[in-house]
């Protein structure tokens, strides 16, 4: 039950974080016209808000791969990996929907005539995906490196090797 509480918190504040970040009330009309600067810009937003999306839906799969493993019994895991991988995957959700909220002003941006690179309403939400996707491969790293059994020490590694 605290879990469904927890989920429903975390999507609650995803919904609200849409309403923070404000589109600007006043821009300079780009008058149909693109400098190539910004189109520029624009390219690059898109590319790197896909890259971190894919990354985002990666990791998913990755934990996906360990859920399926456990449920099979290929896989032992503790409780406490259950949690991390958890946490993971909610960091990683929000990584995607922030992506998602980059695309969204975009479009807000482009539809309207105007584009401001420096606007809240798009600086924040890229910001909030990088640092989300961050956390979701850090809790993903140390769920598979510290809890999944069959760890060897790295000079046994080394030695084994030679």
């Amino acid at each position: 039950m605290k879990l469904i509480v927890a989920v429903c918190i975390f999507f609650g504040l995803l919904c609200w974080s849409e309403f923070i970040f404000r589109p600007p009330d006043v821009a300079l009309s780009l008058n149909g016209q693109l400098s190539s600067t910004s189109a520029k810009a624009i390219d690059i937003l898109i590319s790197l808000t896909s890259l971190m999306v894919t990354f985002a839906l990666a990791l998913i799969g990755g934990i996906a791969f360990y859920v399926k493993g456990h449920l099979t019994g290929d896989i032992p895991s503790a409780a406490r990996q259950h949690g991390i991988f958890f946490a993971s995957g909610l960091s990683s959700i929000a990584s995607v929907y922030f992506g998602h909220l980059i695309y969204s002003a975009l479009f807000d941006m482009l539809s309207n005539d105007f584009f401001d690179a420096h606007s809240g309403f798009l600086v924040w939400p890229s910001r909030l995906q990088y640092l989300t996707l961050l956390l979701a491969a850090l809790l993903f790293l140390i769920g598979v490196v510290r809890f999944v059994p069959g760890r060897r020490n790295p000079l046994e590694i080394g030695r084994a090797s030679c």
